[in-house]
């Protein structure tokens, strides 16, 4: 009964791991988007904005500064929120493990 009882406790463990593994990769994927592609672009929109502005008299290149900036912030919560998601132990108990506090506080 004492194997059965360590199998189930391994298997748990191991379905959490699968799981914070699932928000690990959700939270990279979020974060290189927003901080690879979108946060380059939002800057490059500012850098051509005389360019952006010949092909568009709209004012394209603030509308996508705006846009894509927004976009970022939105980003980045959402791949803080996995990462603590993500972060939690088998018995969650939170982003921080239980004692790792203890140097700090005493």
């Amino acid at each position: 009964q004492n194997s059965m009882e360590n199998e189930n406790v391994d298997g748990d463990a191991s379905e959490q791991y699968a799981a914070n593994r699932s928000y690990w990769i959700f939270h990279a994927i979020i974060m290189g988007i927003a901080w690879g592609v979108m946060a380059p672009l939002a800057v490059g929109a500012a850098v051509w904005r005389n360019r952006l502005e010949d092909y568009d008299r709209k004012a394209l290149w603030s509308r996508l500064h705006f846009t894509l900036n927004l976009s970022v912030g939105i980003f980045t919560l959402l791949g803080f929120v996995l990462a603590v998601l993500a972060s939690r132990d088998t018995e969650g108990s939170g982003l921080f493990p239980a004692g790792s506090m203890d140097k700090v506080h005493g």
